[in-house]
């Protein structure tokens, strides 16, 4: 019988609310955490599975509680314009548009350009205008829940990262590679650097002149340190998922060429590596990184008892998600991944299960990716950034956000967490559990991007379980859609809705805050970073492409902008998680100080008297509904007052204004404990 694309959505969406789950997760989610230290150190298995080119907005925009599409502090367009409202080049404008389930072959959407130059055209040195010119009108297209229904249930279930960020704005390998090494050579020292598609992908292992690539990669560090682990690739002939050529492709090295088990991944990159490709048959690996070690043994492993102590997956190229493969059929191989994990639950109990995405395909996400500067003309940073800018001139990451789920018993309860990650944030888990540093992470990163452990409870008892849907008929409901017609944008834009709700949200190690000093023919900006994590912030002005800031933890910075001709200043800052300055007024207004007070859901404000200026002060509240506050400037001391920001679980938005001088601050104040998240997001 065949099920047509509504049949497809309604199926699904029934799925998800009617409550059906696999009994082997049903099993494993009510049982407790393994381990007796309350600590990373109860963690013995972590598996990695990295999927392929979807954005965070184009899945989750329209999850609640996440910073989607009701954001509303995101960087501003020319000609004042909303993020939202990408230029067309045209004079229109192209908003994000729910991909057509009805009409349409939303499940297996065509691949948009994703490589070094669109991605850097479309992020246009923090523009973030050129997304239509570099990528096409379909980048704005986005899924919904009754779309995605088993992600959006892994988001509901475990804990969903809204800053993860993919390593570069580039393709499948360079991002792949720093999943598995921490880097692509950027000074090219040992074949790199691999900022583009290697022309080898889909062919072979060996270039004419062999593999191009040598450094030092993770997986070998682990074996040196006699931590155990294996790459799981290839698909059994008689199994479950369609087998696509590039599911074994060989090593050109390999003596028997017929060897069924001599076959590795189209998504392992090891394969351009000269000391994976070149390994002896036999060989440590040759064994655990170049043969075939499919989903069933996987199982296998599990159950036995026997699963080594880091684990990648490389998924079959049907089940990756790659547009153009459908999210249903990944879907169904995540699924199948859980049933082999909690399949054993002394396994599940003290195993951390990764699912991340290599990059955004094509596909538009809104939040400012961290970026370090290239020069002073770009901004400054406190953090070396050499090995951060590539011989062009332009930032080697990060790239866009893409999605990123923390899947343990620790993890549970549709949490959000929002430090800043990228791939490496993966090896920095290792790193921290295992003890096994990679020196390939370059300062800047280590500096800016966490080791994925705030987006855990290790002290966490046991939350209810959460409900997943079957995926089983996913596949087949899918695939009877591919003769409907591809997605196109629609004729006129209505900005979607983000579900209304708010979600538990992990501490972060952000202790942030801005001034804004006047002064004769310029202004300072002094930043100050209290916090256990470094801080990207962009400056947006008037005019031009927005300067890059990076603050080392526990550090300051500052730097000198010159006022406009007119004498004043309008100046965008922009932090991590929601954090805004937006400073307006001349070199002769009062001083503005904003700051958060330790531990407390309170912000600290002082403003400071000038002789000649305004003899009062306003505050007003932009989105939680605070009542206006006007009160008189004292001349003989600083005005001091706290703004009380408990009732919105310490997310504040105010703007103050004195004379002709302003100041908007918002934010979320960290206080070391799990909070909510921001309520004015629905």
């Amino acid at each position: 019988m065949k099920i047509s694309k509504r049949g497809f959505v309604r199926g699904a969406a029934a799925a998800f609310a009617s409550g059906s789950f696999p009994n082997a997760i049903s099993r494993a989610l009510a049982m407790p955490a393994m381990g007796r230290t309350k600590s990373i150190q109860d963690v013995e298995h972590v598996v990695i599975l990295m999927q392929e080119n979807r954005s965070f907005d184009h899945y989750f925009g329209t999850l609640n509680g996440v910073r989607g599409f009701a954001d509303r502090i995101t960087a501003p367009l020319a000609g004042g314009q909303r993020i939202w409202q990408q230029p067309d080049g045209a004079g229109g404008s192209i908003m994000p548009f729910a991909l057509d389930a009805a009409t349409s072959d939303a499940q297996h959407v065509t691949s948009l350009p994703h490589g070094w130059a669109d991605g850097h055209d479309a992020w246009n040195q923090g523009r973030m205008n050129g997304w239509i010119q570099a990528k096409g009108k379909m980048t704005m297209a986005h899924f919904s829940q009754a779309d995605i229904p088993f992600h959006f249930a892994l988001a509901n279930a475990f804990t969903l990262c809204d800053a993860y960020f993919a390593s570069m704005p580039s393709s499948t390998n360079p991002n792949r590679t720093h999943l598995l090494t921490g880097m692509v050579d950027p000074h090219g020292q040992h074949g790199g650097p691999m900022f583009q598609q290697p022309i080898e992908n889909r062919e072979t292992f060996l270039l004419p002149d062999g593999p191009r690539y040598s450094w030092t990669t993770y997986p070998e560090r682990l074996l040196q340190a006699g931590v155990s682990w294996r790459i799981y690739q290839g698909l059994d002939e008689n199994g479950s998922f369609k087998i696509d050529a590039q599911d074994r492709v060989r090593r050109a090295a390999d003596p028997d060429p017929s060897d069924p088990e001599a076959i590795v991944s189209c998504f392992n990159p090891l394969r351009f590596f000269k000391q994976y490709a070149n390994a002896p048959v036999g060989s440590a690996l040759y064994e655990r990184a170049m043969t075939r070690r499919t989903l069933r043994a996987f199982a296998a492993d599990v159950q036995a008892g026997t699963l080594p102590q880091v684990s990648w997956l490389m998924p079959p190229l049907n089940c990756s998600e790659h547009p153009r493969w459908s999210p249903a059929d990944g879907a169904h191989y995540i699924a199948t991944i859980l049933d082999a994990l909690t399949a054993n639950p002394a396994i599940w109990g003290k195993t951390a299960f990764f699912i991340v995405y290599d990059e955004n395909d094509g596909y538009f996400d809104h939040v400012l990716p961290p970026s370090p500067p290239a020069s002073a003309a770009e901004g400054l940073s406190n953090i070396p950034v050499t090995d951060d800018i590539h011989t062009d001139g332009l930032p080697f990451g990060l790239g866009f956000r893409v999605p990123a789920f923390v899947i343990s018993p620790w993890s549970k309860g549709g949490v959000v967490c929002s430090q800043v990650f990228d791939h490496t944030s993966v090896i920095r888990f290792l790193e921290t559990r295992f003890g096994v540093m990679e020196p390939n992470i370059s300062p800047w990163r280590r500096a800016i991007c966490g080791d994925m452990t705030s987006a855990f409870d290790f002290s966490a008892s046991n939350p209810a379980r959460p409900v997943l849907p079957r995926t089983s008929t996913y596949a087949a409901m899918a695939a009877q859609q591919e003769a409907l017609p591809q997605p196109a944008p629609p004729a006129s834009f209505v900005m979607p809705a983000q579900q209304r709700g708010q979600r538990v949200t992990r501490p972060l190690p952000y202790r942030l805050a801005v001034r804004c000093l006047p002064g004769t023919g310029a202004i300072t900006l002094a930043f100050e970073n209290q916090g256990t994590a470094g801080a990207v912030f962009y400056v947006f002005g008037a005019s031009g492409p927005p300067k890059r800031y990076s603050l080392a933890a526990r550090s300051t910075l500052s730097d000198s902008i010159p006022l406009s001709e007119s004498g004043g200043y309008d100046l965008q800052v922009f932090g991590p998680n929601g954090f805004l300055r937006h400073f307006t007024g001349s070199s002769v207004e009062h001083g503005i100080e904003v700051r958060h007070v330790p531990l407390r859901e309170d912000v600290m404000i002082e403003v400071s008297h000038q002789p000649g200026g305004a003899s009062a002060v306003s505050i007003v509240d932009n989105a939680y509904g605070a009542p206006k506050l006007t009160m008189a400037l004292p001349t003989e001391k600083p005005l001091s007052l706290t703004w009380h920001a408990a009732s919105s679980h310490g997310w504040y938005d105010f703007t103050i204004a004195t004379g002709a001088a302003t100041q908007r601050a918002a934010g979320h104040i960290e206080t070391g404990a799990a909070s909510l998240t921001d309520p004015a997001f629905g």
